[in-house]
């Protein structure tokens, strides 16, 4: 099996197990700044098939795009996940 196809494995893993709505909200209770937390309302979490990365880099990272609503407001926001890829421990 070639680097490849075992990023991609990866890539469809994390994209599988982060767009589950409930596992993302607990990911960015974990990991959000609590400013951050603090105007966005997560119960109005949406995952979304955007993508912000080009063709090129497709082959060592991948993103997942969720949108939410801000609170005490009508605008929304974007989060992003940016994974990267590695086959190999980092130095």
């Amino acid at each position: 099996m070639d680097n490849q196809n075992i990023n991609n494995i990866h890539d469809k893993f994390f994209k599988s197990i982060l767009s589950k709505t409930d596992v993302a909200k607990d990911f960015f209770k974990t990991f959000l700044p609590k400013d951050v937390l603090n105007v966005i309302d997560l119960n109005t979490l949406k995952f979304t098939k955007n993508s912000y990365i080009p063709s090129k880099l497709k082959e060592t990272f991948a993103d997942l795009v969720f949108e939410c609503k801000l609170k005490n407001s009508e605008h929304s926001a974007l989060i992003s996940i940016l994974l990267e890829h590695k086959s190999y421990p980092d130095k």
